[in-house]
């Protein structure tokens, strides 16, 4: 999914997002972050007290 801002400057990238409803809560949550081409920028493991 694209977050869309009709507002963006030129040369402004957009965001990507997936929002996701969690089945095991008491697992901890990858997020992995790309560029628009698919290199990898950044892993993280966060378990959810911590995103609290």
């Amino acid at each position: 999914m694209a977050l869309k801002d009709e507002a963006l400057e030129p040369d402004t990238e957009l965001l990507y997002y997936a929002a996701l409803h969690l089945i095991e809560e008491k697992m901890p949550v990858n997020i992995t972050v790309y560029d628009d081409e698919y290199n990898l920028l950044s892993r993280q493991e966060l378990s959810l007290s911590e995103a609290e």
